[in-house]
């Protein structure tokens, strides 16, 4: 990318701090109904900021528009307004459905497509559909509303309002000269069989930043001439320094960050910007995002929430995604990096594991309403979890901090101490999550071969939670690679580790033995050891249960007919397989992690199967699908998940995308059937989209899988670096 004119303005901006990354698309899809903007006393921020005042009344954290752009303090803004001559009021921002007015949680009403942008911003084109008859505001609020949570959303095509193709086409491109040289070309198209009125309107404002400061020098717009506005703003303005620019999970339904969805971003982002993917995880470790104690804010809504610890893993990633440019700079950013998630960790042995038996909490953890109960309130049994999940987690963070502590001390050998720390820590999870002999305080069971989050009573007995979900396959996902030319490397670290092994071997019985080579000399941290590891695929490559066909679902399909029922105090608990929403009100009714496909997770078991694989080799073969007869490598079975995710988005024989499921209109009409959407989640068995329709960032990820598998084999895997999911791309040669 270096010789590309994108490549250039990228290196201007990361060396030379030309700001061409000033002006971008910065402008949420939605501002009102935000945390940001609610002041209440009840903290319902849906009431407190309507879509009805948003016209009549000013913001004071944030702009919303449509294909909105800004300057990276969101001081000046432009966007698009719209008016067909029925709507009763200007279409100046999209509108959606609140959370309590939607049957299954807040969900935009509105197609619009983002469909260009370079890093830069240098280039941005999005496609917006406008029905020529009134929108039908009234409509959609009172449908929905009238259905349950059993039934489909209510959607805009289905009422009616694109009938006989009787909308615009709106196309707005934005294109800059130079960093402060911006240009729009708006084209519009009538898709309609007859004439109809349009008029367009170019929006230029400043965002309210007065109105807190009663002294201080209004902003000034004023005509100068034909055609030209000069926009003026008080220069105690200029330099002001009140926010960021973060990747958000997405534009309209969460236009907010969330920590952890942000750390999954860094995997599509590092294939296009790698300098801002290290800026997002840079912000995030911050002393104006990291708290004192350690913790990562989680999300807007609730800073002091717990999320996935999986930052050390993007940093790491980010890391090894740019293994061709690495410079002080990049050293730099590792050893910063290191020194926040030293304090992060601190922050969940403290925190997280009260007992100090290094069994970890951690609430719903980004899971939502995957356990029996509501992970995050006080339990209705008392007492309190050990979840299979939080702990499987820290024995990942321990891997990742292991890793980057053996590659800063290449450059200074002060770091082999951390890393002999973070063996011992992930020695210790390892013997907590599956003690010696048989018992119900485990997270290992045995008899199913599968892991399950601990109840653990306030009289302290114990008991396993036995529903088959995501919660048990996380496990496998704890898993690193020490190739063995860092064991050559650091010989002391080597024995010292060993002995740290040697100590505890009797309670490491069901983990990986990491003194035995693998393929090339290769030694594996993993929590689970060769027949553990057969056990927990064969459920997870299995049809009727986990494996779908479009990725691994996020709870067994099994209980679909066997739903886990716990009773306590006369009050059933249930949790049966629903392959698209969610049926109850936990966590809002948004999310549902009780059957659809997440790309997140599946995206780690990927980089998981190919990190065992790069252990075993291609000795290890395992039946995929389970009782199919057909035998496949690691690597191969980590393509198949990976082609079953991207079949998501491919036509089918029949023509027909699953991401669009029923949906008429997204399957045939050569005006729609190529316009893709990256969902939240994905239905566990069909594969059609659900929840929020603009998850770019995290679903976004597909775009490594496609890259990866489509230019590297198993034997370049095999043969290759030890982070395979951050293999580097070489582009083909030739015309």
């Amino acid at each position: 990318m270096k010789s590309t004119a994108e490549g250039r303005r990228l290196a201007a901006a990361d060396d030379r701090g030309v700001h061409w990354r000033r002006w971008g698309p910065y402008l949420s899809d939605r501002q009102w109904g935000t945390v940001r903007e609610d002041y209440s006393d009840t903290g319902d921020a849906w009431s407190y900021f309507t879509h009805d005042q948003a016209r009549s009344r000013a913001y004071r954290w944030g702009e919303d528009g449509i294909a909105g752009v800004s300057d990276d303090q969101q001081v000046l803004c432009l966007s698009l307004g719209l008016w067909n001559g029925a709507d009763p009021i200007l279409k100046e921002r999209f509108f959606g459905l609140t959370n309590a007015e939607g049957n299954h949680g807040e969900d935009v009403k509105e197609y619009y497509f983002h469909l260009d942008s370079t890093p830069t911003h240098s280039y941005m084109r999005m496609l917006y559909k406008y029905p020529q008859a009134a929108y039908p505001y009234e409509n959609l609020v009172a449908t929905n509303r009238e259905r349950s949570r059993t039934e489909f959303e209510y959607e805009l095509l289905d009422t009616g309002v694109f009938a006989g193709d009787r909308y615009f086409d709106v196309e707005v491109e934005w294109a800059k000269a130079d960093p402060e040289d911006l240009a729009a070309l708006v084209t519009v198209t009538n898709r309609g069989p007859a004439d109809a009125p349009l008029d367009v309107l170019a929006n230029i404002w400043f965002r309210n930043t007065w109105a807190p400061e009663p002294t201080a020098e209004l902003p000034v717009l004023a005509a100068d001439g034909p055609g030209r506005i000069v926009a003026t703003h008080a220069r105690q303005w200029f330099h002001m320094q009140n926010g960021h620019i973060l990747s958000m999970p997405d534009c309209w339904e969460y236009p907010w960050y969330a920590a952890w969805d942000l750390a999954f971003h860094c995997v599509p982002l590092s294939m296009v910007d790698p300098g801002f993917t290290r800026g997002q995880i840079e912000l995030m470790l911050s002393d104006v995002y990291l708290h004192p104690s350690g913790q990562i804010p989680a999300y807007e809504w609730n800073f002091g929430d717990v999320n996935p610890p999986v930052h050390a893993w993007a940093t790491l990633f980010a890391f090894a995604a740019g293994a061709g440019e690495r410079t002080e700079r990049h050293t730099d950013f590792l050893r910063d990096a290191f020194k926040k998630l030293l304090l992060n960790f601190s922050w969940w042995l403290n925190r997280k594991d009260p007992a100090g038996r290094n069994l970890f909490e951690g609430g719903f953890l980004g899971l939502d309403n995957i356990g029996v109960f509501d992970r995050s309130a006080p339990l209705p049994t008392g007492g309190h979890l050990e979840q299979a999940d939080g702990t499987a987690w820290m024995a990942l963070f321990s891997q990742n901090m292991l890793d980057l502590a053996l590659i800063l001390s290449v450059v200074d050998p002060s770091y082999e101490d951390l890393a002999l720390k973070f063996v011992q820590h992930f020695f210790w999870i390892a013997a907590a999550m599956d003690k010696v002999g048989q018992s119900e305080d485990e997270m290992w069971d045995e008899q199913d071969g599968f892991y399950y989050d601990v109840l653990r009573l306030p009289d302290g007995s114990a008991t396993r939670l036995r529903v088959r979900s995501m919660v048990g396959l996380i496990p496998l996902c704890a898993v690193s690679i020490i190739p063995a030319e860092v064991i050559e490397r650091f010989p002391s670290l080597a024995a010292r580790a060993r002995e740290n092994y040697e100590r505890y071997a009797d309670l490491l019985g069901g983990a990986a033995n990491p003194l035995v080579p693998g393929v090339e000399g290769r030694r594996l941290l993993s929590l689970l050891d060769e027949p553990k590891l057969r056990r927990v695929l064969s459920r997870m490559l299995d049809e009727t249960r986990f494996l779908s066909p479009h990725g691994i679902r996020s709870l067994s399909r099994s209980h679909l007919a066997e739903p886990f029922v716990f009773t306590v105090h006369g009050q059933q608990y249930r949790v049966q397989y629903l392959p698209a929403e969610s049926d109850t009100g936990m966590f809002g009714g948004n999310p549902n992690w009780r059957g659809p496909v997440w790309f997140p997770i599946n995206l780690l078991i990927i980089r998981a199967l190919l990190h065992y694989y790069l252990y075993y080799g291609d000795d290890f073969t395992i039946e995929c699908p389970t009782g199919s007869g057909h035998q496949m490598t690691l690597f191969e079975v980590a393509k198949e998940i990976s082609d079953r995710l991207i079949s998501v988005f491919r036509r089918d024989q029949s023509g027909h995308r699953p991401v669009y499921g029923g949906m008429a209109t997204f399957q045939d009409d050569p005006h729609w059937r190529d316009l893709l959407l990256f969902h939240e989640y994905f239905h566990g068995d069909n594969g059609a989209g659900l929840g929020a329709s603009h998850q770019t960032g995290w679903t976004g990820a597909v775009a490594r899988l496609i890259q990866l598998f489509g230019s590297v084999g198993a034997a370049e895997v095999l043969h290759g670096p030890p982070l395979p999911l951050a293999h580097p791309y070489q582009p083909p040669s030739g015309p």
